[in-house]
């Protein structure tokens, strides 16, 4: 279709009306002797326009016949997006053939061949898919998720996401975040803590669930003074984070507020035992990493897998929020990068501070621990 239409329009430059003729039935014949030699279509064809307004007429000579009507309506793209066609084309098998404009309207019987065409795909088992993230949104959120259908869902989802967190950065400057914490010193960060804040933290997440006493998006700034913060905690947050745009900026930051001698925990999934278990034979390995029951199903993530990689896909991308994978040599080159002098692994429940092993217990199995020292 865009080669097509990219010729049609360079066309329009060139083009030429065509003359009246009542020997065509559609009152139109085309006079070759006005269409200029560089006027072609994509193909290298000559190619004739008549133009009045809008396009009126499009003349493509070709060896093949298509119908532009019927080319929609087989597709689907007049039923999704309520196409109005102001010419119609015509690929004769010879010569010329001109066809009257024709228009595509949206009409009841149209949005019934819809539905019966969506219930005819059957979905993957897969969570999240549009339906399910659809199901459970109301009012100005479902109108959100459901504009502007012709941008591919997964393309405009994480940019209704970046919206909402642009909305909750200019919510913290107006509620000035970092004039709160401006002379305040020995303190104890968990960033990206969702529902599980603590009391005594900052508790720092993009939204306001329970728990959360600081909304800041973290990536690329902490609204800290500098050498002011005891430790930080953070767990399966910084796979959330862009490894080339926002990691340096997020690494340097910890490491610019946190004292001398100061601990950065560390949590995110372990790529590494993931594709260990990946590599081995059968389901088992994968089920004590990711626990899984005898089909397969995911109760944590509410998939049902048929294949390995497909929950390797899942764990590592999650929809369009996870941006990188980790093991213990990629966190260690990066620590040590943005100037942490000491970066050693660490287990579940086990911390250089007592303070600091805070950590979720239906995470240990899959979960990557690094502690580094400023």
């Amino acid at each position: 279709i865009v080669p097509v239409l990219l010729s049609i329009i360079r066309s329009c430059r060139y083009a030429r009306h065509a003359i009246p003729s009542p020997d065509n039935e559609n009152g139109y014949t085309p006079d070759r002797q006005q269409i200029p030699d560089h006027s072609k279509d994509f193909l290298g064809r000559k190619i004739g326009v008549k133009a009045a307004g809008w396009m009126n007429l499009i003349v493509i000579p070709s060896r093949i016949r298509v119908h532009s009507l019927a080319f929609f309506e087989k597709t689907g793209y007049s039923h999704r997006h309520a196409v109005t066609a102001v010419a119609t084309v015509v690929l004769a098998t010879d010569g010329v053939e001109i066809m009257p404009p024709q228009k595509f309207r949206r009409t009841k019987s149209t949005e019934a061949q819809d539905g019966e065409f969506m219930q005819a795909v059957k979905p993957l088992d897969l969570r999240p898919n549009f339906g399910q993230r659809l199901s459970d949104k109301r009012g100005l959120r479902r109108l959100l998720m459901t504009a502007l259908p012709f941008i591919p869902r997964h393309a405009y989802h994480p940019f209704l996401a970046e919206m909402r967190i642009a909305l909750s950065r200019l919510q913290g400057r107006i509620m000035g975040v970092r004039r709160r914490y401006r002379g305040r010193h020995d303190l104890m960060v968990n960033v990206g803590c969702g529902f599980s804040g603590r009391p005594g933290w900052v508790n720092i997440d993009l939204f306001r669930y329970a728990g959360v006493n600081c909304v800041y998006d973290c990536r690329k700034s902490l609204p800290f003074d500098d050498s002011s913060v005891k430790w930080i905690f953070t767990e399966h947050f910084f796979e959330h984070v862009d490894y080339c745009e926002e990691v340096p900026s997020f690494l340097s930051e910890c490491h610019r507020v946190l004292q001398p001698g100061g601990v950065l925990r560390m949590i995110v999934p372990d790529a590494e035992k993931y594709l260990r278990a990946y590599c081995r034979s059968g389901w088992d390995e994968l089920a004590a990493v990711q626990p899984l029951d005898a089909n397969h199903f995911d109760a944590g993530f509410g998939n049902k897998y048929n294949t390995k990689m497909e929950l390797l896909n899942v764990v590592f991308r999650q929809y369009f929020e996870h941006k990188f994978a980790y093991d213990f040599e990629t966190l260690e080159f990066l620590l040590r990068r943005y100037g942490f002098a000491q970066v050693r692994r660490s287990q579940f429940g086990e911390s250089l501070l007592p303070e600091l092993c805070i950590d979720l217990r239906e995470r240990a199995c899959h979960s990557l621990y690094v502690e580094a020292v400023r």
